[in-house]
């Protein structure tokens, strides 16, 4: 009987000890956790890669365990966004920290678990998981604008885009680069530091070879204050209009403050720049003038502004030399060019008659200048033979008003030697003075104090004379015949 007893105790003892050293293999696996899982990056920006570190931890202190896998999820889905396999061993009380790479496209919150799958010596293995948010949104560190755009094709067109750092820490290696559908000329520019709340503005010249709707494209790549590398882009459409050149070229003859001259002014009624304008006054093949204008924007014009006396006299041709669109192009226009003096007088209609040595001198002082005259005075100048004589040694006009004339009355002394008589016209115009002399000539018989005809009746004088021998001879032939 108490052999009995005995062999049913040992075979107790052994089951014991049996269960006693299964335990462990099962215990170690059921004190396994997935103690954090932390993103390196707090809210990632949409496309942009960051890593978890998911720490595991075996809470028992005699076994240990493999992690086979390590993988994240949508919640309550089989969705997987990352994986890793064969991570390593977590000794018994220990832990292991695995990083684990995933990014998302779309910004928005993700509802996420972290898994791990475990494996024990005896080949036992078993899964746990952790909840995980991530919140995806968009970069807003750097704001990147580009401004509107008015273009035209084939046109060379500025645009400026404009990077701030909106963040209070600084932005570092901040590189921008401009491309889509235009041709952009050095399209890469880089600011090695972007301070808290300032901004670099970036000029880029692009063309677009096409009309129609056309595509630029920024993008901004940046460090940020904790090492993260970012990225930001923005895209704006451009109407791009086809090319239209219709320019006109006119001539203007003006009076400038130096005198005569020659207006040539550029109109653009297309929609494209004309650019690299360059006139050139022409007459017989020779290049009289140049002068070089702005560019002329659409719809708005530009003036040169030749000088008369370079130009001279007589038919004249300004070519106009420019770029619109890419291509060189020239437009050109002729007339009959006559400079005419902003303050110009000439004497005109003078009569001269004459009484022994005095000479009198009757007529027309006309102003065929294009601005008023003022304080216009005629005087007999002394020469030789000629003196000035009273009662009108000189003449006060006064003002003269453009193409209108005043009348004066001038006496001279003069000798039979004299075979003119010099008179000065003195004048102010626009505030400046002026003097002129002109030459007014004595007939042969300006001497004679008799030969009143001189004076430019002559011809009345014979018609007198030849009506009083008319009459003469009608009386006499009435006297014959009362006697007979």
């Amino acid at each position: 009987m108490r052999s009995r007893s005995v062999t049913g105790l040992l075979t107790l003892v052994l089951i014991i000890a049996a269960v006693t050293v299964a335990v462990p293999a099962s215990g170690s696996i059921s004190n396994l956790a997935i103690e954090s899982a932390t993103p390196t990056v707090e809210d990632p920006a949409p496309g942009e890669r960051f890593s978890v570190s998911v720490t595991i931890a075996n809470y028992d202190d005699m076994a240990a365990f493999e992690v086979t896998d390590v993988y994240i999820r949508d919640a309550g889905r089989a969705n997987e966004h990352a994986r890793v396999e064969d991570v390593g061993t977590v000794r018994p009380g220990g832990s292991l920290t695995v990083p684990i790479s995933l990014s998302f496209e779309d910004s928005g919150t993700r509802d996420l678990r972290v898994h791990t799958r475990v494996e024990n010596e005896s080949g036992d293995h078993r899964s746990v998981s952790y909840p995980l948010t991530i919140d995806v949104e968009p970069p807003d560190e750097a704001v990147l604008r580009i401004d509107d755009i008015d273009a035209v094709a084939g046109q060379e067109e500025q645009v400026n885009v404009t990077v701030s750092n909106g963040e209070d820490r600084p932005l570092s290696n901040v590189r921008l680069e401009l491309g889509g559908d235009a041709i952009v000329d050095n399209a890469e520019r880089v600011t090695a530091s972007l301070g808290a709340g300032t901004q670099a503005v970036h000029r880029y010249d692009l063309t677009f070879a096409e009309s129609g709707s056309q595509t630029v494209t920024g993008t901004v790549t940046y460090r940020t204050a904790d090492g993260q590398t970012r990225s930001v882009d923005r895209s704006m459409t451009v109407d791009v209009e086809p090319a239209r050149t219709d320019p006109e070229l006119t001539l203007t003859p003006i009076q400038s403050p130096d005198g005569p001259a020659l207006e040539a002014t550029l109109v653009q009624y297309g929609n494209a720049e004309l650019r690299d304008v360059e006139l050139r006054a022409v007459r017989n093949g020779r290049i009289l003038a140049r002068s070089v204008l702005d560019d002329v924007p659409a719809t708005e014009s530009r003036t040169a502004t030749f000088d008369g006396a370079t130009l001279g006299s007589g038919n004249l041709t300004v070519v106009a030399s420019y770029t619109a669109s890419g291509t060189d192009r020239t437009i050109e226009a002729s007339r009959d060019y006559q400079p005419t003096d902003t303050a110009a007088i000439t004497l005109s209609g003078v009569e001269v008659t004459r009484e022994g040595t005095i000479v009198t001198l009757r007529g027309d002082a006309a102003n065929v200048g294009s601005n008023d005259l003022e304080s216009v005075r005629v005087a007999v100048e002394p020469a030789a033979g000629v003196s000035p004589s009273s009662p009108s040694r000189d003449y006060f006009i006064g003002g003269i008003e453009a193409s209108e004339f005043g009348t004066f009355e001038l006496t001279a002394n003069v000798t039979d030697s004299a075979g003119s008589v010099p008179i000065r016209v003195a004048y102010s115009a626009g505030g400046e003075q002026f003097e002129t002399r002109e030459f007014v000539e004595l007939d042969d018989g300006a001497g004679d104090s008799d030969a009143e005809d001189q004076s430019g009746t002559g011809g009345l004088g014979l018609l007198r004379l030849g009506i009083v021998g008319l009459v003469g001879a009608l009386i006499g032939a009435a006297l014959y015949r009362w006697r007979t």
